[in-house]
Parts: C-alpha cells; sequence; structure tokens
C-alpha cells in the first residue's frame, strides 16, 4: 500500500445518478483524465448496493491482496496447475450449469453455453478476435463485477470458508500449500528424490556455486541434514559420495559454460555476417 494515499471526488447527476466523469478527479498524476483509482472506488459503491447485506468484513474478504504481496511469495507450479485451476474450472462449469438451469425456467434470463470443451486454440482465436475486433469500446464493468462476485460466493461456499466471498488468490493458502511441500511426509522414490535435490542442492551451497537463499536455509538445517544423509545411506544413493557430487557438478558448469560460448559464438559470428554484408552494400553502392 502507498504510504500517502489519493484523494478522490466523485461527483454524480442528482437526478439520473450517473457517474459525472468530467467533473470527478483524482490527486494521482492521471487523475484529470480518468483514473484507474475512480474506476475502482465506482466498483466499490456498485458492490457496496448491490450487496447490501454484507458486512464490511464481507467486503474486504472479498477483496483480492493486493499483488506485491502475492509475487513476494514462492508460488509452485503444481500449485497453480494441480490444486487451483482445475478448482476454477469446477466452479465455472457449475456456474454456467446454473446458469443454463435458470435459463430454462425463466425466459428470457442470459446464460452463456458451455464451452468447456473448447480446444485452447479456439480460445486463444475468440480472445485475438475480441481485441482486434472491438464491438464498440465499452466494457460493462458492472456486469464484470456482479460476474466476480458470484464466482467469489460460489468459491466460498464450496471450499467451506466462514466468509460470504472468497477471492481467487490467497497469499494463506499459498504459504499452506508450501509448507505442505516442504514439510510433508513422502515415501518411495519420491522421498528419496527429494533427499537428493536437496543434498545436491546443500552441496552447491556449501561450495559457494550457487547463492543463498530460503530453501538453502532449510536444507543446510543440521537436523535437516543429518536426517537427508540417514535416508540417503538407508538405500545407498551415489549422491552421499563427495567425489560423484563434485563430478557430476563439474559436468554439468561445464556442459553450461560451453552452451554459453557457443550463443556468444553464434551471436559474433552473426554479427560479423551482418557487418560484412554491410560493408558489401556500401561497397557496391559506391561503385
Amino acid at each position: 500500500m502507498k504510504a500517502d494515499p489519493y484523494s478522490i471526488s466523485q461527483f454524480f447527476d442528482f437526478l439520473t445518478g450517473e457517474l459525472l466523469i468530467d467533473e470527478s478527479h483524482c490527486e494521482c498524476p492521471a487523475g484529470r483524465y480518468r483514473c484507474s483509482h475512480i474506476l475502482a472506488e465506482t466498483c466499490m459503491i456498485y458492490i457496496a448496493q448491490l450487496k447490501s447485506d454484507w458486512s464490511l468484513e464481507d467486503i474486504v474478504q472479498f477483496l483480492p491482496e493486493a499483488i506485491k504481496s502475492l509475487q513476494a511469495l514462492p508460488i509452485s507450479i503444481s500449485y497453480i496447475y494441480k490444486i487451483l485451476e482445475p478448482n476454477e474450472r469446477k466452479l465455472t462449469a457449475a456456474l454456467k450449469r446454473a446458469g443454463t438451469a435458470l435459463a430454462r425456467e425463466h425466459p428470457g434470463y442470459a446464460a452463456e453455453e458451455d464451452d468447456d470443451d473448447e480446444s485452447d486454440e479456439e480460445v486463444e482465436r475468440q480472445a485475438r478476435e475480441e481485441v482486434d475486433n472491438p464491438d464498440d469500446g465499452n466494457f460493462d464493468v458492472c456486469a464484470k463485477v456482479r460476474l466476480i462476485i458470484q464466482e467469489s460466493e460460489a468459491r466460498a461456499e464450496s471450499s467451506g470458508s466462514e466468509h460470504r466471498a472468497s477471492p481467487k488468490y490467497s497469499s494463506s493458502h499459498i504459504r499452506a500449500y508450501n509448507s505442505d511441500r516442504v514439510h510433508s511426509v513422502l515415501s518411495g522414490p519420491r522421498k528419496i528424490e527429494k533427499a537428493e535435490r536437496h543434498h545436491r542442492l546443500a552441496y552447491l551451497l556449501k561450495s559457494k556455486k550457487v547463492g543463498s537463499n530460503l530453501l538453502g536455509q532449510f536444507v543446510l538445517d543440521p537436523g535437516v541434514q543429518a536426517t537427508r544423509e540417514t535416508e540417503l545411506a538407508h538405500v545407498n544413493s551415489a549422491w552421499l559420495d563427495e567425489g560423484t557430487m563434485a563430478r557430476e557438478v563439474a559436468s554439468v558448469l561445464e556442459s553450461e559454460s560451453e552452451s554459453e560460448s557457443e550463443s556468444e559464438s553464434e551471436s559474433e559470428s552473426e554479427s560479423g555476417t551482418a557487418a560484412d554484408a554491410a560493408a558489401a552494400t556500401a561497397a557496391a553502392g559506391g561503385n
């Protein structure tokens, strides 16, 4: 959150309730030209009108968390594709089925067709068409707010939340998932694979081949290290041998160095070819 929040002044027509955008303004640098702060405040007013039975706490829980708070967290790919996205797809499908049922019961009710079976290419094509060929340049903000509220309420209900609405992304959920991933008890090959990965990272940290990080603090913990070495010794893992570790790490680093050298050589070769072509063109022009 900014240390100095902007002050916003909005004016509405007394008779029609229409927002007088030209008279409204914000203290931000773009405040004279319809900034996002004015739009956000307008949405908040609409939410308060639409959900008059919500308490202040309900509204606070509905609002998304600050993006910088989420960006500061390590987010696992498995969390996105195994937890978050499947749940969101189920939620979207359930809302569409409910909308279709309402449309059958109440003629005139608009409900989108379920397009979950559409391919990714088709969805992308439709999205590009919407960007390249906008209908009239207008965007129904209120309709979007209503949809977000509907999804948030359904999300809270399906997750058993004590709040009336839940945002899509939650730092508490991400932290809980990360903690479970780090401290969960694995078994079989996955357990050994994790131990070997952590053992290699510990070696790289000790030999100062990589910089310190939060996971590094965990794998270098004496208790964690002792448990890990016991697990690897139980399966006679080759990674416990310092010689094997050193050779494998040296091989990887050497391979990466060669790849970088090849890339640099290719860049120099392309630059030289371009320079030769330019010289030849200049010479031909001179003749």
